[in-house]
């Protein structure tokens, strides 16, 4: 992943929260095998987006301990709870959790 790969997808992510009135973000970097430096100033930028649309919850899925690392300091300095899990089948226990009691969201 590289600062350049988040950039360009971050219209499209800014366009789908618009959309939605209290948004979960779940992160699937199952797939990921390493990261550049520069994806994590470019990543903030979304989480920032997510923040400000009202979003309180990103479920961060990887084995990937660096990325579990650089997550946790974005989630941090922006004030949004990072819930981490290992697998999908983890992340969809926590997302049930997140909503059982919550508003209706909408997830990227």
């Amino acid at each position: 992943m590289s600062g350049a790969l988040v950039s360009a997808h971050r219209d499209e992510f800014v366009r789908v929260l618009a959309q939605s009135r209290t948004p979960l973000w779940l992160f699937d970097l199952l797939d990921l095998s390493g990261f550049e430096a520069s994806a994590i100033p470019s990543g903030s930028e979304w989480w920032r987006a997510f923040k400000s649309s009202g979003g309180t919850h990103v479920l961060f899925v990887t084995q990937y301990g660096a990325a579990r690392m650089a997550a946790s300091t974005l989630g941090f300095s922006v004030g949004v709870k990072l819930v981490v899990c290992t697998s999908l089948i983890e992340a969809r226990s926590e997302l049930a959790k997140l909503t059982e009691s919550g508003p209706s969201r909408s997830m990227y």
